[in-house]
C-alpha cells in the first residue's frame, strides 16, 4: 500500500483544476440565463430569424467566455 502524500505541485495543479472547473460551470449558468429558456429562444427566432439568433448566441459566447 502507497501512503506516500502529494506534493505542493500536484495538489497546486488540482487546486486550479478545481478553480477552472468552477469559473467555468459559473460562465455556463450565466449563459444559461442570458439564453432565455427554449420558448424564448424558438421566439426570437420567429421575430428575428436564425442568424439573428446565431449571432446573439455568439455574442453570448464571446461576452461570456470559459477559462
Amino acid at each position: 500500500e502507497d501512503n506516500s502524500k502529494p506534493t505542493d505541485e500536484q495538489l497546486n495543479a488540482l487546486e486550479s483544476q478545481a478553480n477552472t472547473l468552477e469559473s467555468n460551470n459559473q460562465v455556463i449558468q450565466t449563459r444559461i440565463k442570458l439564453y432565455g429558456s427554449t420558448a424564448e429562444q424558438l421566439e426570437y427566432i420567429v421575430e428575428n430569424g436564425v442568424d439573428a439568433f446565431v449571432t446573439k448566441q455568439q455574442q453570448i459566447k464571446s461576452d461570456n467566455p470559459k477559462g
